[in-house]
């Protein structure tokens, strides 16, 4: 039953996020093997754009444009499953950005941002937000799936798994530059939304304490006991990691990485001997 409960649990998460079709205003969704026909360059002339996944175990999530001369070009992004795809001007410049993603290998979803240029199409790059140390750098893509939009503030948020006190997607949002950048553009933080104070947690949704611990609790100091219940809401992966309480109260603990083994320390403790039980998916 644990194990069937974990997987229910996991399927969720994951349906959550890779299914952001709703969430997307305006623009184009684009359905598998479906051209639609879109101004990608502002020319006056539409182009015919769509995305297709090549056949096999191992395939490839493909988008494809064909222009005014009948030339199609692709773009082949590499392992992935579970595509999408979305257009949309999303920094009112008149051209327009062909958004894909899907999940590259073990629940890691990538997602693209792809400029028609006439005879090629141009990956934008997005500033590092990977399960590593991040901020150095960029890619030719953006870690997460994309999960909602906001083309009146040029942005997109972006939906990952982050080994914090568990395995979890959370959320960052970056915005596209006039450079054509996609930097970060939220306080830091990676975050999810909060269950509803009442709602039953599984061992595999909330962390049970084994060791007393120091924290924040409604922006006063508290700590809490072996037994207390908490849901991780977020960190920033450095210093802090936000949860609530099942009765809805918020609080915040001081973590670092542990350098002396894998995983995060809670107060300077082991999160195994802070915790009973963290879910790492994979």
């Amino acid at each position: 039953m644990k194990q069937l409960s974990w997987i229910m649990t996991l399927m969720l998460i994951l349906c959550a996020c890779a299914s952001a079709e709703a969430a997307l205003p305006g623009g184009v969704t684009l359905k598998e093997g479906e051209a639609a026909s879109v101004d990608l360059d502002g020319d006056g002339a539409a182009e015919e754009v769509r995305w297709v996944m090549t056949p096999g175990d191992y395939g490839a999530l493909v988008v494809e444009v064909t222009g005014a001369d009948g030339a199609t070009v692709r773009f082949e992004t590499g392992i992935a499953w579970g595509g999408n795809g979305w257009v949309a001007d999303l920094d009112g410049d008149g051209r327009m950005e062909i958004f894909a993603w899907g999940d590259v290998m073990s629940d890691d979803y990538y997602t693209w941002c792809l400029h028609w240029m006439g005879d090629r199409l141009a990956p934008a790059l997005f500033r590092d937000i990977e399960r590593g140390e991040n901020g150095e750098g960029y890619y030719k893509w953006g870690y997460g799936s994309l999960t909602a939009a906001d083309p009146d503030a040029g942005t997109v948020t972006l939906c990952g798994t982050q080994d914090v006190l568990g395995t979890y997607f959370v959320e960052r949002t970056l915005k596209l530059s006039p450079d054509g950048l996609f930097e970060i553009a939220d306080d830091g933080w990676w975050t999810r939304e909060a269950p509803a104070p009442g709602e039953e947690w599984d061992e595999y949704t909330g962390l049970t304490l084994k060791a007393e611990v120091p924290c924040t609790l409604d922006g006063k100091p508290a700590t809490l006991e072996p037994g207390d219940r908490i849901f991780i809401t977020g960190s920033d992966k450095r210093q802090q990691a936000a949860f609530v309480t099942p009765d809805g109260h918020a609080g915040t603990l001081d973590i670092d990485w542990n350098y002396d083994d894998w995983g995060w320390k809670v107060n300077d403790i082991p999160e195994s001997d802070v915790f009973e039980f963290v879910p790492y998916a994979d």
